[in-house]
Formats: structure tokens, sequence, C-alpha cells
């Protein structure tokens, strides 16, 4: 990939070049790539060159500044060389406004159009424009297809002998890093590849690694005293890859291990020396390395952001963190019901990501891209980069987080309070004491879950 920033057109996403890489396409994906700030021009589907559509479709590349012309003659005789029309585009992208100017039309050529609408298909687009102006007027004739991530803006010309300017204020992507090396083995119908790991300490003798972003594959579960290998076929065939640790006889909880691989399952594997039902371990296909451990089971986890307590402006502040409760059926999973606004003056008003402790670190959370949709969250990473979660609306949120199995589920329940969570007034319970989830006494009620109990011992949980 060269140097610079590129729109992957098969994958929807801004990228970062100067790196050798490998991924995997389906056979339905095409691997082509724009330049950052590239105005693309394309006509509507037609059957010939002869005639010029009315409906000239402007693709405006995320992530940079750019340029593009148009060229346009009768397409019907050799008079190309003096009789023609261009118009020349330039576009300024950010991660929070695109700017198109479309000039005035120069030259002339028989039957010339007198009459066209530009469609300017903005891409990258991570949520709807909250403004789109034509030369500083606004304008309601535009959508946004979430799927896709393109705002499409319908622009008429009401004059070729002038320039338009066209302003989408909307948030759009922020270029991926991409990984040196990343090595997909067994690409499966959607493009992902699939490893398996198999061995004595294994359950069952095989199991299947659960995909992640970025070239990662991981295993939560049991674990036996043995050995292990991965493997990149569903069982052992001719022509299955083992790998396994450079070294022989590699713990499974290491910080590290480089990763080999090989045509034929040799005296090298990782080893298990203890039963538990709490390890998990990464592959990373990218970096060619597994790390591992045996999973310490959290005592409290929160909530911290610019979306969940005003008074923010300067920075986001630890005791405004919001607790999500431990299941007592599952030690794992962390729930809660929790009110999330975007409070104007915040910092980052509308981001969020998970804490361990109520601290910043060592232990924090966070989705793979930066602005990943609260609502669409699935997995998540442990470290590395700073990324957090943004919502879209203001209200309520049901969290459900496996903390072992770096699994999140985020549910938008409205803006209404949902049932149940009404402030306790007297009558009610009288709620001579409140505490909050770790059972320390509280003097009023905090943002996130509070359990009050009266001068009988009655509880009762309440989320703020």
């Amino acid at each position: 990939m060269p140097q610079g920033t590129w729109f992957d057109v098969a994958k929807n996403q801004l990228v970062k070049g100067d790196v050798i890489y490998t991924d995997a396409y389906t056979l339905d994906e095409i691997p082509y790539y724009y330049k950052a700030g590239s105005v693309i021009v394309n006509y509507p589907y037609q059957r010939t060159v002869q005639t010029t559509p009315e409906t000239i479709i402007l693709k405006v590349a995320p992530g940079g500044d750019g340029t593009g012309s148009f060229y346009e003659d009768n397409g019907d005789d050799a008079q190309y060389a003096d009789h023609y029309a261009m118009t020349t585009f330039s576009s300024v992208g950010t991660d929070s406004k695109a700017t198109l100017s479309i000039s005035a039309r120069e030259g002339a050529f028989e039957e010339m159009p007198m009459v066209r609408t530009y469609q300017a298909e903005f891409l990258g687009a991570e949520g709807n424009a909250t403004s789109v102006t034509v030369n500083g007027n606004a304008v309601s004739d535009y959508s946004y297809d979430a799927d896709k991530k393109v705002i499409t803006v319908s622009i008429p010309v009401e004059s070729f002998s002038q320039a338009m300017t066209v302003v989408v204020d909307a948030p759009f992507q922020t270029a991926k890093t991409l990984t040196s090396g990343y090595d997909p083995q067994t690409p499966d119908v959607q493009g992902t590849p699939k490893f398996w790991a198999i061995g004595s300490a294994v359950p069952g003798g095989i199991q299947p690694l659960e995909s992640f972003p970025n070239g990662q594959y991981k295993f939560h579960g049991t674990l036996n005293p043995g050995e292990l290998y991965i493997i990149d076929t569903e069982g052992e065939t001719s022509t299955t890859r083992y790998y396994a640790p450079a070294k022989s006889f590699t713990n499974i909880v290491n910080e590290g291990s480089t990763v080999v691989n090989r045509a034929k399952k040799e005296t090298s594997e990782w080893v298990v020396t203890a039963s538990a039902d709490n390890y998990r371990f990464t592959y990373d296909s990218a970096k060619k390395t597994l790390r591992g451990e045996m999973f310490p089971w959290l005592l409290e986890l929160y909530i911290g952001g610019g979306c969940t307590a005003p008074n923010q402006s300067e920075k986001w502040y630890t005791e405004l963190f919001v607790p999500l409760q431990n299941l007592d059926t599952d030690k794992n999973i962390w729930t809660g019901i929790v009110e999330l606004k975007n409070y104007a003056g915040n910092e980052q008003p509308k981001r969020f990501k998970l804490m361990a402790q109520k601290d910043w670190g060592p232990i924090s959370f966070h989705p793979f891209t930066q602005d990943e949709e609260a609502t669409s969250a699935s997995q998540f990473c442990i470290g590395g980069d700073d990324n957090k979660w943004a919502i879209s609306k203001d209200g309520y949120y049901q969290f459900t987080v496996d903390a072992f199995r770096e699994t999140i589920r985020i549910e938008y329940l409205g803006e209404d309070k949902p049932s149940g969570m009404e402030h306790i007034v007297s009558g009610v319970l009288d709620a001579s004491k409140i505490y909050n989830v770790s059972g320390v006494e509280q003097g009023t009620l905090q943002h996130g879950v509070n359990i009050l109990r009266d001068s009988k011992g009655n509880s009762k949980k309440v989320v703020k």
C-alpha cells in the first residue's frame, strides 16, 4: 500500500498506507482504493457513451483533500480536441465535515446539456448529516445509508456559469492503521480465516477459535493438562498447517510467544499444566504471536465518558464513573441500565469506554475502532488504542458485558425512563441508608446502581 491515506472501496474503510499487508476478499469483492479526498466522477448505468446523462455521480472519498475533473464532449465525432467542456472539483475532508467545490463549466460543444443534477455521494460517513448547505443555503434533499455509510446529496445545477460549494457536517471515518504481515490461511465464504485448537489439553480434542478484528483469534474456556496446537482446517488433513510456539514446551500462560507454522506436527507445542475453566488465549495472525492467561475475575466494572454525566468540560472525572452490576448467576457478566446523553460542553460528549476499576488504569475495555456505534457493539479489546464507543441518541441503554469472553451488547431503550427505575419516594421505601454495589454507604443517590435499605432491613435497587 503506497504512502498516504486510502479508502478501501470493497471494505468501506479508510486506511493508512505505507505498509505491506495481505488481506482476504470474497469472490464478490474487488479490492480497489480511492485516494483520500478524491472526487471520482461516474455516469449512472447506461448502454452507450454517445449520450450524456442529466445526472452525474460524484463519489467523494473521506479523510483528506483532493481534486477531480470532468471532461465531456458530444461523444459522436472527431472534434473532441477542440469542442469540449471541463468542470473541476475539489474536496476538503475532516472527521466532522466534508466540503465539495464545483467549478463553473468552461468550454462548449454541440448539443451540450443545459440541464444537470449532481448526485454527490460522501463516502465513509459514520452517521447522518446534522447540516447540509449549498452555497450557504440549507438543503433537505439528502439521505443517509447506514449500511453503506454514504450520505447522498442531490444538487440541481441552476447556472453552469456559477461555481457551487457543498458543505456536509457529519461524523466521518478516521483512518485505520493496517497491520503489516496479516496472513489469512483458510478464508470462509465471508473471507474470514478460521482456526482450531487441538491436542490432549483441549476438551473433545478440538475446539474452534473465535474470530476477532485485526486478525485475532481467541479461545475462552476449559483446558486440561496436556499439549496444544493450532490448525487451519477443521480436523487434521493432508493440507493442514500446524501453528505452534517457536520454542518447545511453552506454557500456554505467557506474555507473547512467537508462533511458527509447519506442514507437519513436530515436538514444538504449548503445554497446559493444570485444569481450569478460565483459560483464554489470543493468536494474533498479524504479529505471529500467542498470548495466554488464566483470567482473573473482575471485582468491579464502570462506564466512564463524556456522555455519562454533565460538568466534564476539561476532562472526564473518575468520580462520575457509572458502575455496572455483577450477575449472581455468572461472575463474568456485568449488566446495568444507564442514562447516556450528549452533554453539550463536555469533553468528547458522545463517547465512553469501560474501566475495571474506578480509575484510568490498569484495565480498560475499548472498541476496535474509534466511535463504534454503541448499539452495534459486539466485541471489545483490553488495552491497546484508546478508542471509545459513541452514542447517536440520548436516552437509556441496557448494557450486558461478558468480561471473560470479551463481548458486549448495548441495547437502546428509548428516552423515557424504563419502568422500575423511578426514584424512591417517601411512603414507598424509607431509604434510611444508601449503598453502592460494593456495599459502601453513600449520602445521596449516585449515578448508576444504588441499593436503598430501610430501617426494617428491606432493600431495593435503584438506577439513577
